[in-house]
């Protein structure tokens, strides 16, 4: 039989009133550009109408390709959709002689036509189109998809085309299928299949043989497991989806696992890469894979079985005890304990502080189940154990003295070299000790099993004993010194200007002026030190005999030479460490053979350098100390 094209049914639509019979109270809903609303599919074309009576809207479908059979098939399909009421099907009434229609293709002018209610809503293509990046949504819309599948599964008859642009999502959210073209019911048995179904979502295997009431499987595990996958990834559909496909395509159901989207959809773990091995050992035969499909469905909708969620730690729990709980699960992808995802493990493990419960709850992306603990947990005693002292002197120290305070606890003990004795919950008590030793205090819990234990350790030491000199204690600028220390009982010591020194040495310092030089010493108790001052002489100046001040070499030898006055013939070398002076012999002109007497110039001059010796001496003796 020929059909009208899609023209010709227009026209005659316009003018329903006149060309339908039973359904002429039925007018056409008019687009913005005043034509029919309509949407064109492969086999037919379909268009809006509204009962005149009563305001309710229609799909009346109009067929341009031929299908063999149509009539019986829609009157069986007909019978079963009024057999099995349901959200997912619409009522279908097919009229054989419906519609008249003015037509140039054929002698014929009435055709059949189908009459089903209209869904205000759009297509689960164009749904995910809009709403892919939207994790809830994208997430709902795989739960409702699996309810749909586990109900179609369970029935004795098939789609036949399930794909997303054959399934509309009704303003409410709920799902229905609509095209029945290619649909399989009991009484079809042994016909031919009016279709093999969309290729990305059709078994590659499948031909017009198979028609049962398993051919939706295939379509229905490839469009579940894509929606999952895009609840978890919203960049799998820009990446892969593609138009008269989701996340698969004809291509990659013929080499699977070396296909780009498994390899992908492994990589996200959980329960994608067992749902992709059994997918995949349903792509190596379309016969007798129903339990492999039972398995994908049950992996995706059957509530998940806890057989055991148990605390693996021992005894009582007390506030920041390690605890491990651990669980075994059938049937689930995402696991949580008290909101963490615990998936991909097997123990959990947690430091409670106070009597607590914990939840389990696994998932696997249509129902979950749960299973709680409740873990008693005991406040740990709290200890405040001190000592006045933790280092004794050794020889000077003989005791310490300890103070504590517990709560939480039922009693305590204190234990110290070889001692045990039961004392109150708050105390303190004076402790003799001549050894190094350790101070314990044991308190029992409030479970009166387990003890708590805090100690002090007190150790005895020597104190440091320093020894620090220096060859001489007054010196001149720029002459060597010497400074030596023997240190025992010391930890390290420092001497400023010097810097960290061994316990025992020496060094030599050249200080320009006064100079207080300290060794610090840290031993057992602390830093001490001990200053060791150099004091600089001054240096004399004789004006009345314009004598200059001596000058020193490094050596520490030192030469003056003056002008001789015109009455001494020569002046004396002064030479200091070990100052030597010796006053020169004045002749008195009566020696010299003139008998003049200079006796008190000559006294002078002689009580001069007297004077000047008397100085040196001093020195000398400063220097010798």
């Amino acid at each position: 039989m020929q059909y009208p094209n899609i023209s010709e049914y227009v026209s005659a639509i316009r003018n329903s009133s006149e060309n339908f019979d039973r359904l002429a109270y039925l007018k056409p809903v008019l687009d913005n550009h005043g034509e029919p609303f309509r949407s064109v599919g492969g086999f037919a074309v379909v268009f809006k109408m509204e009962d005149v009576n009563t305001g309710k809207y229609y799909a009346i479908k109009c067929f341009h390709a031929e299908q063999d059979d149509r009539k019986i098939a829609y009157e069986e399909i007909g019978k079963v959709i009024n057999k099995n009421k349901s959200r997912y099907l619409l009522d279908v009434n097919y009229w054989p002689k419906e519609l008249f229609v003015d037509t140039k293709v054929s002698n014929e002018t009435e055709y059949p036509v189908l009459q089903m209610d209209w869904i205000e809503g759009e297509t689960m293509e164009s749904y995910i189109l809009s709403y892919y990046r939207d994790k809830d949504a994208m997430k709902q819309l795989y739960l409702k998809f699996c309810d749909m599948a586990l109900w179609l599964r369970s029935k004795p008859f098939a789609h036949g085309d399930i794909k997303p642009d054959n399934i509309m999502i009704r303003t409410d959210g709920s799902l229905t299928l609509i095209d029945y073209d290619g649909m399989f019911v009991p009484s079809l048995k042994g016909s031919k299949s009016p279709t093999i179904g969309t290729k990305g979502f059709s078994h590659p295997l499948r031909t017009g043989n198979d028609f049962n009431e398993n051919i939706d499987d295939f379509a229905l595990a490839s469009i579940s497991i894509s929606l999952l996958a895009m609840s978890e990834d919203v960049n799998l559909y820009e990446e892969y989806c593609g138009k008269d496909r989701l996340l698969f395509s004809d291509k990659d159901y013929h080499d699977f696992t070396n296909s780009e989207i498994y390899n992908k959809l492994v990589s996200l773990g959980g329960t994608f890469p067992l749902l992709l091995e059994i997918f995949h050992q349903c792509l190596t035969s379309n016969d007798e894979c129903t339990s492999l499909y039972d398995q994908i469905f049950d992996l995706q909708t059957k509530a998940p079985e806890i057989i055991k969620f148990e605390s693996v730690s021992s005894g009582t729990i007390y506030a920041d005890d390690e605890i491990s709980l651990s669980w075994e699960v059938k049937n689930g992808t995402k696991l949580t304990i008290n909101g963490k995802d615990v998936s991909d493990y097997s123990i959990y493990k947690a430091k409670p502080k106070q009597t607590c419960e914990y939840e389990l709850i696994v998932t696997n992306g249509l129902k979950e189940s749960s299973a709680k603990i409740k873990i008693n947990v005991l406040p740990k005693p709290t200890i405040i154990f001190r000592s006045d002292k933790t280092k004794l002197r050794k020889g000077k120290d003989q005791s310490v003295r300890v103070y504590w305070s517990v709560n939480n606890a039922t009693n305590a003990t204190l234990v110290w070299v070889g001692n045990i004795e039961n004392v109150r919950l708050n105390g303190e008590k004076n402790i003799i000790i001549d050894a190094k030793a350790e101070i314990k205090l044991n308190v029992l819990g409030l479970d009166k099993e387990r003890i708590f234990s805090k100690s002090i350790k007190i150790n005895i030491f020597s104190e440091s004993e320093v020894t620090f000199t220096a060859d001489k204690i007054y010196s001149l600028p720029n002459v060597p010194i010497k400074l030596t220390w023997n240190i025992r009982h010391a930890k390290e010591a420092t001497i400023s200007t010097i810097g960290k020194v061994s316990l025992i040495g020496d060094a030599i310092v050249s200080p320009k002026e006064s100079t207080t030089y300290i060794l610090a010493v840290k031993d057992a108790f602390g830093e001490s030190e001990y200053p060791l001052k150099i004091q600089m002489l001054p240096l004399p100046y004789i004006k009345a005999l314009n004598i200059p001040t001596p000058k020193f070499n490094n050596e520490a030898k030192i030469t003056v030479e003056v002008p001789k006055p015109i009455y001494i013939s020569s002046m004396p070398d002064i030479k200091v460490m070990g100052v030597e002076l010796n006053t020169p012999h004045i002749p008195s002109l009566e020696e010299s053979g003139i008998k003049v007497d200079l006796s008190n110039r000559i006294d002078e001059q002689i009580s001069i350098w007297q004077r000047i010796k008397n100085i040196y001496s001093y020195f000398i003796s400063k220097l010798s100390k």
